[in-house]
């Protein structure tokens, strides 16, 4: 058996035809790189929507816990992410229809970004399908929530300009020249909009590149006749 396969393997090599190459060979390393990515910013997605859910539901611990850590930070650049999240979730609270709706399809879609995103790596049948609507879906509900939000920004950015005011270092301060206000808001504003753009939009948007690049087409190709030689044989009779 061994040396009917050497056989065969040497006069394909000996002809000028190569072996056919296995499924995971032909995996893309870019491909896995951007599932590999999805993976985390769905992992992190998840969770992030399932803590604002509890929030939002009436739970105060992570508001008190950023209250008594804002109350005791003294250093003025570790005090300000602190004030921004503090004000992130009072601004949400104050929004909760917009905000809840919106937590609830990031726990979702983050959490099948997550489990499409492995099932496209091993190379399930259908997932590359799958993962394509999973990351497009994601990518929409990222401007959604970019655009319906933009009340909380404002509340969050207004937050980042008084702490920075009453207790900015010194070369923070000296930016401000009677405008200090405008400038910490618009630098916030900027800032979330490249957050936008560069953490969510490339990352989603390089995703469904990968997915639709024909070397990830021909690796799951090849995993298809792999499954359906494998389910061939299965059915082909023993004898007894």
């Amino acid at each position: 058996m061994q040396w009917g396969a050497l056989e065969a393997a040497h006069l394909c090599y000996t002809n000028g035809v190569s072996a056919p190459q296995t499924p995971r060979r032909l995996r893309p390393w870019t491909f896995v790189a951007a599932m590999c990515l999805t993976w985390v910013v769905g992992v992190f997605g998840a969770t992030g929507g399932c803590a604002e859910i509890n929030f939002l539901r009436g739970s105060q611990q992570l508001p008190d816990a950023l209250h008594e850590q804002t109350e005791t930070q003294t250093e003025p650049l570790e005090r300000l992410p602190l004030v921004m999240e503090k004000a992130r979730l009072a601004a949400l609270a104050e929004h909760h229809n917009r905000a809840f709706p919106l937590s609830v399809a990031q726990l979702l879609l983050c959490a099948l970004l997550a489990l499409v995103s492995g099932a496209a790596i091993a190379g399930r049948r259908g997932s590359r399908v799958q993962a394509l609507q999973i990351v497009a879906a994601n990518a929409a509900l990222a401007l959604l929530a970019y655009l319906l939000l933009s009340p909380v920004r404002d509340v969050v950015a207004e937050a980042v300009a008084q702490d920075i005011a009453q207790h900015g270092p010194g070369q923070l301060l000296e930016l401000e020249d009677g405008q200090g206000a405008p400038t910490w808001q618009s630098l916030y504003h900027w800032g979330e909009l490249l957050r936008l753009l560069l953490l969510e939009i490339a990352v989603f948007g390089g995703a469904a590149l990968a997915l639709t690049r024909q070397r990830t087409k021909d690796f799951f190709a090849a995993v298809q006749q792999a499954a359906e030689r494998n389910e061939g044989h299965d059915e082909t009779p023993k004898d007894d």
